[in-house]
């Protein structure tokens, strides 16, 4: 409703913050549970000795992760998501050009990521975070605006840290398999490719665009 990514929940008698609740946080919660369920359908059905009050009441909890027909669906069936048509852009941006213009399409734009491709190939290489920008700051060269995107990126390997795993989606991917990528890889977004093979961005899916596809669907979890 208000377009928010995290919401501080306080103590009722104090008003101190005790944590932070996030789209993260949510869809992880939702992907436990429903697994959960699965578990206990399995086991149910199993149960050689359940009577017939207990199937009907157990069918009805058939919520599970597999079962749910909204995460059935293919990414191109449920139309979530932001692609490049000719009323909107997903905003990209080269390996060769520099933070400070990543900066401004941060704040121009009110987007928290990029995705980051070879000016040669046009292939999606890597995705340039507001998070990295932080690294900036932790290597106190915030005033080296002018370096390129790949130099910025170069940063987690000097620090001991590998390449984060690239996590994409082509549209026959289904609701499923994006929110279990999503869930395994903690990212909050999943980069749309065209192919696998090619790794030309079409889109991007954020974790708003699948909790609201969740929240929004007439079959609500």
């Amino acid at each position: 409703k208000h377009k928010i990514h995290r919401l501080p929940v306080v103590d009722i008698d104090t008003g101190n913050p005790l944590y932070i609740l996030t789209h993260k946080r949510i869809l992880k919660f939702i992907k436990v549970c429903m697994d959960n369920v699965a578990k206990i359908e399995a086991v149910d059905k199993q149960n050689q000795n359940q009577n017939e009050d207990h199937k009907s009441s157990s069918s009805k909890l058939d919520i599970s992760w597999d079962s749910y027909p909204l995460l059935k669906k293919t990414l191109k069936e449920s139309k979530i998501g932001t692609y490049t048509t000719s009323k909107s852009k997903v905003l990209q941006i080269f390996e060769d050009q520099k933070i400070i213009e990543a900066l401004n399409l941060f704040a121009d734009f009110r987007i928290s990521a990029l995705p980051v491709i070879d000016r040669q190939t046009n292939r999606l290489t890597d995705v340039y975070s507001k998070f990295d920008v932080i690294n900036l700051a932790a290597e106190r060269s915030y005033h080296q605006l002018d370096v390129s995107i790949k130099q910025a990126l170069s940063y987690r390997k000097r620090h001991g840290r590998g390449d984060r795993p690239l996590i994409t989606c082509v549209l026959e991917s289904t609701l499923s398999e994006i929110c279990e990528k999503v869930v395994k890889a903690e990212v909050h977004r999943i980069i749309v490719v065209d192919s696998y093979a090619n790794a030309r961005v079409i889109g991007i899916v954020s974790l708003s665009d699948l909790l609201c596809a969740m929240v929004m669907n007439k079959n609500k979890l």
